[in-house]
């Protein structure tokens, strides 16, 4: 799997403009030559142990939503953690700090996945597996259940956020969430009708409830686009995701850092157990 990732690198990090020799470097090994391979694709800002600067913005190494799970779970002690969408390994190396057992982290996106490994041998990774591809069909196959699953801004992107949050309770105990959600007031003043369309259903496993769609316009023209796996995801509200999680199982729910504010929509943490 990694080695097919690896072949990937000939055609996604650089365009070819001339020959196969754009892809060589002639500078001395550093790890801040392993982050100039996608110079200006970064959105974290590394911890000072890396030795490398990106130009990201986002505090994802030290992240207070992540943390606040760790301490609401006993430093994870001896848990067996699947984390979806790991974007730049980011949030892994705080779980890599934890006491948990083993951490499996999914990413389909080639080029974040590239990123976590490089991250991975720059910051000694050693529990985590990064695997490479659609986390759905792990999720719809997986046998092995997990003591917790860490979903940080995965759910707004989904095709169908009430499907996952059902494969959430075949596979884990318990699961964090941090996801923006619908709020009608909030969308239309900061997006107006563009990016949203009208509200729709979506019947899954016993659960109904309002879908509004949401396009990513632009944004896929950036090799920068952090987002889903179609031109579209699927915005769900607030009580919505409660209700879908207590329908599925979860029924013991924490909910911490709502914020109407934040600069992309309203959103929260959540974290919820069986």
């Amino acid at each position: 799997m990694i080695k097919r990732a690896i072949k990937k690198l000939y055609r996604l990090i650089k365009p070819f403009n001339s020959t196969i020799m754009d892809v060589y470097t002639n500078s001395p090994p550093s790890n801040q030559a392993a982050v100039d391979i996608f110079q200006g694709e970064w959105a974290s800002i590394l911890p000072s142990e890396a030795e490398a600067e990106t130009g990201g913005h986002a505090g994802l190494f030290d992240d207070e939503r992540v943390q606040w799970v760790i301490d609401s779970l006993d430093n994870l002690k001896d848990y067996n953690v699947l984390e979806l969408g790991p974007l730049e390994a980011g949030h892994t190396y705080m779980l890599e700090q934890t006491d948990a057992k083993s951490i499996t982290a999914i990413e389909a996106n080639s080029r974040a996945y590239l990123k976590c490994l490089i991250i991975k041998e720059l910051l000694n990774i050693n529990k985590t597996m990064f695997l490479y591809g659609n986390f759905i069909p792990y999720l719809e196959q997986n046998k092995k259940p997990f003591d917790l699953i860490l979903a940080s801004g995965i759910l707004y992107h989904m095709e169908n956020p009430v499907k996952l949050i059902y494969e959430f309770s075949k596979n884990a105990s318990r699961v964090f969430i941090w996801t923006h959600f619908y709020d009608e007031e909030i969308i239309k003043e900061k997006y107006g009708k563009r990016r949203f369309e009208k509200c729709s259903y979506i019947e899954y496993n016993g659960f109904k409830c309002k879908v509004y769609k949401q396009n990513y316009l632009n944004e896929l023209t950036s090799k920068a686009f952090y987002g889903g796996m179609t031109t579209f995801s699927y915005w769900i509200e607030k009580d919505d995701i409660i209700n879908c999680l207590k329908h599925f199982g979860f029924l013991n729910i924490k909910i911490t850092g709502e914020t109407m504010n934040h600069q992309t929509g309203p959103c929260f943490s959540i974290l919820a157990e069986k």
